[in-house]
């Protein structure tokens, strides 16, 4: 089986083609039948998709220049390239946006193969790799309540003190919004927010969900990238 090239490419030549095909393929709709782009059913937010096109946007015209060997290429050119490449790298990293295809319930084979995705969830993972994410989840509770903020403790039961397990590369948080005491929504609809950092992570919230409840359940990825089950739900009233 041949190996897959890596997600996101950290060549000039590379990221051309993926931030080409990406962009084209995040616009466009999912079926005739559905009118949903699949950036969208990805998991992908509208200032996400906005983004990665913004990235493609600030290429185009500087990889023409890039492209003409004998007269537009300089070294100032190149170094800009560069630039946009460690920027989407960077902002893939801190959305964890091919992370969330791998884990979307909803993603299929082509949307795999055209980020690259080698699909390694907790499912995929061999047992007897001993670094397995599925055996290690964490505890959320709640460390301080106030006007539109959750202040979220996110600790492990294996381990003392706020640092993370070992093999752990970063802890997922995800986030959804009910009316009081309506029943809790499937975890397909729960949308990633931010990660956890030294044992804890705010969630903000909107006035508009005052007297609502919020939903967190929390995944870990481990250092080969591979994406944990998830922990249990909790909920807590927004005030």
């Amino acid at each position: 089986m041949s190996k897959l090239p890596t997600r996101l490419s950290r060549n000039i030549s590379g990221f051309n083609a993926d931030i080409r095909q990406t962009s084209t393929y995040i616009q466009q709709p999912t079926s005739v039948l559905i009118a949903i782009i699949n950036g969208i059913r990805l998991g992908w937010t509208p200032e996400e998709i906005a983004q990665w096109l913004a990235f493609l946007a600030a290429w185009i015209p500087l990889y023409l220049l890039y492209s003409n060997k004998k007269g537009t290429r300089t070294t100032a050119i190149t170094e800009e390239l560069k630039k946009i490449i460690s920027k989407a790298v960077a902002y893939d990293k801190a959305h964890h946006l091919y992370d969330r295809i791998a884990d979307n319930p909803n993603a299929t084979a082509l949307d795999f193969e055209t980020f690259h995705i080698k699909r390694s969830t907790f499912l995929a993972a061999s047992p007897k790799k001993a670094e397995a994410p599925g055996l290690k989840k964490v505890v959320i509770s709640m460390k301080k309540v106030g006007h539109l903020f959750h202040h979220l403790s996110v600790t492990s039961p294996d381990k003392k003190g706020k640092g993370k397990e070992e093999g752990v590369k970063d802890i997922m948080m995800y986030r959804a919004i009910r009316e009081r005491g309506a029943e809790a929504p499937a975890l397909k609809t729960f949308e990633y927010f931010d990660d956890v950092k030294y044992g804890s992570v705010l969630s903000k919230l909107s006035e508009d969900d005052v007297g609502n409840e919020a939903g967190y359940y929390a995944r870990i990825k481990n250092t080969h990238n591979e994406l944990g089950i998830p922990s249990e739900v909790v909920w807590f009233m927004i005030m």
